[in-house]
């Protein structure tokens, strides 16, 4: 089963090339994707594969000069650029090449050239390495360059400015501008590494940039330190950081501090923000941290923390602190009252590009943004400004990364499918940013022990605790029937709760009372929301009432919105396959109902079908009947297309025009 992330690395290096798709798809088969933080292939590709596609890109292009094939590669890691830019970089000569061989191609609507990492991966035994360095050397003074005028860098194009500094110390006699910019940069890799990265990158690049005599800030050396030595020597390297809350800076102390403190194993001296001389803005900011930090109860800290909310002196403690207040109540299946959910206001968005400084606040606020969200079943309709929050942080396409997995776990469920939710939420968890506070990587786990029970899987790591509303809420999208009928104690007309478990209560009272008039309004808001399994399920409840009251115009509706809910998925959803749907039905009419509908398809009147069945003509027209309202038909042209044999699907799951010549009614 492909992940949201080898599917979104899939669908970006095919560039709508299907057979270089079937490629990428045995290299995702085999794991050889890359996908952090930007889609790309491996360097060295594992041998004994068959990629015929990839094959066939170097027979068409190649064989190239080394330095052309080295200047594909160098060009592949970059942004699109604009002709007289890879002239500069590359040479005309060498570009008029590439564009000629096909290798540089045009983007689509913009003047823009770049050569397609499958392209440069086909090229790759063209290259010389050493030229292959060398080109990338050029393409990284360039950046440099760029950066310094103050333009900012892509991630991929910040990772091709580090590999080449390795390699190459460039700066030593460029002058200071030059130097600014290449600490800029390397400080920037180095915080992506500390925050996302394995613990070996992160201490080879802080030796190289400390060899390098780069300066490093006391906040990013307490993170590396606490990645590296534990949190005691993070909290140790703190100390050196006056608490305050009039900067960035002394913010983002006071929230690594009071993390730190909580996962030291030895008790940490009382941080000054606690004595008597802080101000009020520094003893909010670290209630606000250290609540984010406890994972017991919060209830009686909520009002606090609205007050906070309301007149903290910091917009980011602000934020912080509703976010958590949010989170908290929707956690336990309450409506929060005066914010984004009950207003339908924006989500609050982070500071454009926001700094270095604040990547754990606004990263934080994301994060408790993107489960609120998932917890309220409105991913469908908040997707859109959760990625926008995400292109707005420093290190974007590493949150953009986790981002992906959380709502393809929502698309997941939504569809009825907690076996890939939960293969989702795994990704995600592996990919969380690692400062993230206790309880909200708590109320991940949380998710995970909710996806853990609806599949019947073993935890991976056992914790006692009932997950309670989310608990409620996965089983219900999962369609999981026990779970489902632990909703009958919900009041769905108690305003206090979250609209998708009054719902969720709305759906099995209307279900158990056999009111088809509510299925059908139940199924048209869950359809809003793009819930579509649960959609499918009150329509199927609704088509399985409508059935047994022979009302056939009802089942037909009914088979008309199914249909167009697969239709639905197939276009919106990339793994969705026709009647996944855990709601997809067969009908099977009796002998004597399958004889009788079978005579109708053929054109006969009921009292020949009497003849031949050796019976009444009421008892005729009460097989077919019972046959039209189970197939969902209305004529005897209908029954023909069908082409009934020994059973059949639900006729909800087809669609298409009637057929013209069905004149005759059956009945």
């Amino acid at each position: 089963m492909l992940s949201s992330s080898a599917a979104y690395a899939l669908t970006a290096l095919a560039v709508g090339r299907p057979r270089w798709a079937l490629d990428l798809l045995a290299l995702a088969s085999t794991g050889e994707l890359v996908r952090s933080p930007r889609p790309g292939l491996p360097e060295n590709l594992r041998g004994g594969l068959h990629l015929p596609a990839l094959h066939s890109i170097a027979r068409s292009i190649g064989p190239l000069p080394a330095e052309a094939a080295a200047a594909a590669i160098a060009l592949s890691e970059i942004e699109p650029i604009d002709l007289p830019g890879a002239e500069d970089l590359m040479g005309g000569e060498i570009v008029s090449l590439l564009i000629e061989r096909g290798a540089l191609h045009r983007e689509r609507d913009r003047a823009l050239f770049s050569v397609p990492l499958m392209i440069a991966a086909a090229l790759r035994p063209y290259a010389a390495p050493a030229a292959t360095e060398r080109r990338r050397e050029a393409v990284a003074e360039r950046l440099l360059n760029q950066e310094g005028l103050g333009l900012p860098l892509s991630e991929a194009e910040n990772a091709l400015c580090v590999r080449a500094l390795r390699a190459h110390p460039l700066g030593a006699d460029r002058g200071p501008a030059f130097s600014e910019s290449r600490s800029r940069i390397l400080s920037r890799a180095s915080a992506d590494l500390v925050e996302f990265g394995d613990e070996a990158p992160v201490r080879t690049l802080l030796v190289w940039m400390e060899r390098l005599d780069l300066p490093i800030d006391p906040l990013h050396r307490a993170k590396t330190l606490s990645v590296l030595a534990g949190p005691e020597a993070g909290l140790a390297e703190l100390a050196s950081v006056p608490p305050s809350a009039d900067s960035a800076e002394g913010l983002t102390a006071l929230f690594l501090a009071a993390q730190l403190r909580e996962r030291a194993t030895t008790p940490a001296p009382v941080p000054a923000a606690r004595t008597a001389g802080a101000s009020p803005a520094v003893r909010d900011a670290e209630f606000v941290f250290r609540t984010w930090n406890t994972t017991g109860p919060i209830v009686d800290r909520i009002g606090r923390l609205r007050e906070i909310a309301l007149s903290g002196a910091r917009p980011e403690v602000r934020e912080l602190a509703r976010a958590l207040a949010d989170l908290d109540e929707v956690w336990r299946g309450r409506l929060p009252s005066g914010s984004w959910l009950t207003s339908g206001r924006q989500l609050p968005q982070p500071e454009p590009r926001a700094s270095e400084a604040s990547r754990q606040l606004f990263g934080t606020q994301l994060l408790a943004h993107a489960l609120t969200v998932l917890m309220t079943g409105e991913y469908a309709l908040r997707r859109d400004e959760l990625q926008s929050s995400a292109r707005a942080l420093a290190g974007h396409d590493y949150h953009a990364l986790w981002l992906d997995h959380v709502l393809a776990a929502a698309t997941a469920l939504a569809c009825g499918d907690p076996w890939r939710a939960l293969l989702e939420w795994q990704r995600f968890l592996r990919r969380i940013p690692r400062f993230v506070p206790l309880r909200l990587r708590d109320y991940a786990d949380g998710v995970l022990r909710a996806l853990l029970t609806a599949t019947g899987s073993e935890p991976e790591h056992p914790q006692a605790g009932d997950p309670g509303f989310v608990g409620r809420l996965v089983g219900y999208l999962s369609g999981d029937r026990q779970t489902w009928l632990g909703l009958r104690e919900v009041n769905p007309h108690d305003g206090r709760l979250l609209p998708v478990i009054r719902l969720a209560a709305t759906h099995l009272a209307a279900a158990e009372a056999q009111h088809p008039a509510d299925l059908l309004k139940v199924a048209g808001r869950l359809r809003r929301l793009e819930l579509w399994g649960p959609a499918a399920a009150a329509l199927s409840g609704t088509r399985e009432i409508l059935l047994s009251r022979r009302t056939v115009g009802g089942v037909k509706r009914c088979d008309e919105q199914l249909a167009d809910i697969e239709q639905q998925l197939e276009r919106r959803v990339a793994w969705y396959r026709r009647g996944d749907l855990p709601t997809s039905t067969y009908v099977r009419l009796t002998p004597r109902e399958h004889e009788a509908a079978a005579l109708a398809a053929q054109g006969l009147a009921n009292r020949e079908i009497a003849e031949e069945l050796h019976c009444s003509t009421r008892t005729v027209e009460s097989h077919l009947a019972q046959a039209r309202a189970k197939l969902g038909v209305s004529t005897r042209g209908e029954l023909a297309e069908l082409q009934l044999l020994g059973g059949t699907r639900a006729s909800a799951r087809r669609s298409g025009a009637r057929s013209a010549a069905s004149g005759q009614a059956l009945g």
